[in-house]
């Protein structure tokens, strides 16, 4: 055989030779490489997800400042829905719920501030707007931190 460590080196209880990394020459852990590329693709994930939603925030903010301007009424549209509607190709039922939502985030600061930070979807946000008020706002904006699940849900 040939020196210890050298390239036709096999480890005990495994098949073929050992793989060294070239600068040190330790054993290259493929399942240890797999996971952290693994991690980082998911990882990428969220934050991708926490700019879309901060962004998707920002969208709603501008909607909301053009909706209170009236801005779609010098246009001739009868409503910011029908002109949102017409303006970015989406259905009727889906602009009614963006104006609804935007509007409501106006008077929510804390869950507007959260979605601001990528920390709630847009998802979440149509249903806290349903039923948060300023009074209860507190109660509806708590939870979880991203990547956990919340006590309730089982």
């Amino acid at each position: 055989m040939g020196e210890v460590g050298g390239a036709g080196e096999h480890a005990p209880f495994e098949q073929g030779p050992v793989e060294r990394d070239p600068i040190n020459h330790a054993a290259v852990d493929h399942a240890a490489v797999a996971c952290d590329a693994r991690m980082e693709r998911m990882d990428h994930i969220a934050v991708l997800h926490g700019e879309i939603t901060a962004a998707t925030r920002e969208l709603l903010r501008a909607l909301a400042e053009s909706d209170r301007l009236r801005d779609w009424a010098e246009e001739g549209f009868a409503s910011c829905a029908e002109w949102l509607a017409w303006r970015i190709g989406v259905t009727r039922n889906t602009a009614n719920e963006k104006v609804r939502a935007a509007r409501a985030l106006e008077r929510l600061p804390l869950i507007s501030a959260a979605m601001a930070r990528g920390e709630i979807s847009f998802s979440k946000v149509r249903a806290l707007t349903r039923a948060g008020t300023p009074d209860n706002e507190p109660n509806c904006s708590s939870s979880p931190a991203p990547g956990r699940r919340p006590a309730w849900s089982g």
